[in-house]
């Protein structure tokens, strides 16, 4: 062959290597991998189980699909063990995919950026600043009247332990107790002529001293002290103030130890006895350390409140009081 006729052939082959790289170049780089795979009859899942990929992954490299990847740092090193795989040059297709990238993200619209929100500001507005002012201003006048309502139950004392309707208003023919004193603030203010009536009492040992109906061991003749002093000392002697007839105490003479309510207090407390017929044998209260006696000569209903702080005895027998849990008072019927 003439060196006319190489020079021909030559030329003709280097004319098809070009259309065949234009037209190699114009294919997709996953066009090109897919290409490659099929001209050795290779399976998509033969690929992925070589690779360690899953068949879809193998799908969307082909395809192009570079989103269902997880991401493009990932996308690049996939294509490149492909194509090494495939014994194919991976340079070019990466140098398209990069294109490919920039040209997507050069189309994407940019976007105005929205303003930040200031939250900080928002927080420390003039209403926030009132509104708490509100609430500490609420909490600071909750606190004075908890101190206030401690102050006034410390000066009334023994009022705290006395029942409802003692401490708020009249009941029957029991009065009112002063607004704010006690028993012996009472005793104070009245005349002293307590001594009159107990030396009088005294001088009649058999009589009983008031409040009682009872008088079979003593006659009237016989009853000569001042009744000025005896109503003056029983006013002193009276822990309400009453508009009505309060009865107080039965004092009991020193050989009367019959029907007797013995009670013993270890705490303070307040005792009420009525009779059968509604009428009233005693109300008062009583301190700590005190023991006070009362005659029973028929049915009765005893009242006693901080029943857990009194011991009774009736007749000389221990009475078991069984005190209200909720207001810590005793109920009793006796005979």
């Amino acid at each position: 062959m003439s060196d006319t006729a190489k020079n021909k052939s030559t030329g003709n082959e280097k004319k098809e290597h070009r259309q065949e790289e234009i037209i190699h170049n114009e294919l997709s780089p996953g066009a090109q991998l897919s290409a490659r795979r099929q001209a050795l009859n290779w399976s998509i899942e033969q690929v992925a189980s070589q690779l360690n990929l899953a068949p879809r992954q193998i799908q969307a490299i082909e395809s192009d699909n570079y989103a269902a990847l997880p991401g493009m740092a990932s996308a690049r090193g996939f294509i490149r063990s492909y194509a090494k795989l495939l014994k194919v040059d991976a340079t070019p297709l990466l140098q398209i995919v990069a294109k490919e990238a920039t040209t997507a993200e050069d189309a994407v619209p940019l976007r105005r950026a929205l303003p930040a929100i200031r939250f900080a500001e928002s927080r420390l507005s003039p209403s926030g600043k009132s509104s708490l002012l509100a609430r500490a201003a609420s909490v600071l006048l909750l606190l004075l009247l908890l101190v206030g309502g401690l102050l006034i139950t410390q000066q009334i004392g023994m009022h705290s332990i006395l029942p409802p309707f003692m401490q708020f208003g009249t009941v029957n023919n029991l009065g009112v107790l002063p607004a704010f004193g006690t028993v012996e603030t009472a005793a104070k203010e009245a005349p002293d002529t307590t001594n009159e009536a107990y030396a009088a009492a005294e001088k009649y040992p058999s009589g009983i001293r008031s409040g009682s109906d009872e008088s079979d061991n003593v006659k009237k003749s016989d009853i000569a002290f001042n009744d000025t002093a005896v109503n003056d000392a029983a006013f002193a002697m009276q822990p309400v103030a009453v508009e009505n007839t309060v009865v107080a105490p039965v004092a009991i003479a020193n050989g009367d130890t019959k029907n007797l309510l013995t009670l013993k207090l270890r705490e303070d407390s307040w005792i009420e006895i009525t009779r059968s017929d509604n009428s009233t044998l005693a109300a008062v209260l009583l301190k700590a350390g005190t023991t006070e006696s009362f005659k029973i000569t028929g049915p009765v209903a005893v009242i006693i409140g901080n029943a857990t702080g009194v011991d009774a005895t009736l007749r000389g027998k221990p009475i078991v009081l069984k005190p209200d849990a909720k207001n810590n008072v005793a109920r009793l019927n006796l005979k």
